[in-house]
């Protein structure tokens, strides 16, 4: 067959962290007897979050699997070439030696892989092992001693994305010719903040599904909540240096199959959208966003130098159209 190996890479961690208790909040007596609460940072623009003491124990388990198949396009029939099967599957759970209940932290988990270099499949998950009471809050008693089973969903989140491009049209100056995986995976991530102007246009679209158990109070089940949606960003280069982008997206959680109809493709169902337009000025550069409708319509100017070092000089401008009520 055209299988030769098949490599199976596990990367256990074990590691300690410790958080102190921090408390930002005080009291005062007004001038009636009453006790007031306060923090000095209520009205900065930073706040620090209080902590409770913790001393953690982390452990995380990464792993992959790759394969080794013969390479069709060789010359030589013994040539080979390494095909990724998963990327990644990692499982992270942590241990908390100084809290008073529920001691151990759910289980994280999550997965990725790339099929033909076009689609890329991701999956993240988390579990409880502890059982609720009545209002669906947590109590200090395993689900394995309650119930006889050793876990239970929190929440599932499952996503299928895909990009198309087209050629480079300036040719990237560099050794090796090709971006890495982490330049491909900061771009798309940057979900069109960041934009590759050497690439007449590109064109990014996600579907994403998210599960979460939710405790009916009064049949005092869980009831699987589903919500799911498609999200698309790109970009358009205008000119040498000018390129016009885009963001936005469509909830899809209040479709059914069995009732759907023109009404379920309302505009009301478009997730926030952000048009966009970027001028590279050499050192500097100059971006305006528009956020076209909604609640957050509103309009942005900078002009900025490029330097990571100097990214706090820059001169902008913004403005909000939509509810007077949200800053901007």
């Amino acid at each position: 067959g055209n299988l030769r190996a098949i490599r199976h890479v596990i990367m256990p961690s074990v590691g300690l962290s410790y958080t102190p208790y921090t408390n930002f909040r005080d009291t005062y007596i007004d001038n009636s007897g009453r006790l007031i609460a306060y923090s000095p940072f209520d009205v900065a623009a930073y706040v620090p979050q209080s902590n409770i003491q913790g001393l953690n124990m982390n452990v995380s388990l990464r792993q992959s699997f790759e394969a080794k198949v013969r390479d069709k396009n060789a010359s030589k029939a013994s040539a080979t070439k390494k095909v990724m099967l998963l990327d990644n599957w990692n499982m992270s759970s942590s241990y908390n030696f100084f809290a008073d209940s529920l001691r151990l932290g759910g289980l994280n988990m999550s997965a990725s892989t790339a099929i033909m270099n076009k689609f890329r499949i991701s999956y993240n998950s988390n579990y409880s092992f502890y059982d609720r009471n009545e209002r669906g809050v947590e109590i200090d008693r395993f689900l394995i001693n309650s119930r006889n089973k050793l876990m239970r969903m929190r929440s599932t989140a499952i996503a299928l994305s895909f990009d198309l491009k087209s050629k480079v049209r300036n040719k990237i100056n560099r050794a090796d010719e090709e971006r890495t995986k982490e330049e491909h995976a900061l771009l798309a991530e940057s979900k069109g903040a960041l934009v590759d102007l050497s690439v007449p246009w590109n064109l990014n679209v996600s579907y994403t599904m998210n599960l979460s158990n939710q405790l009916n109070l009064l049949s005092q089940r869980d009831s699987l909540v589903t919500r799911q949606g498609v999200m698309f960003n790109g970009s358009i280069t205008l000119f040498k240096y000018w390129a016009f982008t885009f963001n936005s997206g469509y909830d899809m959680s209040h479709m059914k199959a069995s009732t759907l109809s023109h009404r379920d493709l309302a505009v009301k169902y478009i997730t926030p959208t952000t048009l966009g337009l970027t001028w590279d000025l050499h050192c500097w550069e100059f971006t305006a966003s528009y956020v076209p409708f909604g609640m957050r319509k509103s309009y942005m100017f900078q002009l900025n130098i490029k330097s990571a070092m100097l990214q706090d000089l820059k001169l902008q401008r913004r403005g909000n159209l939509g509810d007077a009520d949200l800053l901007y």
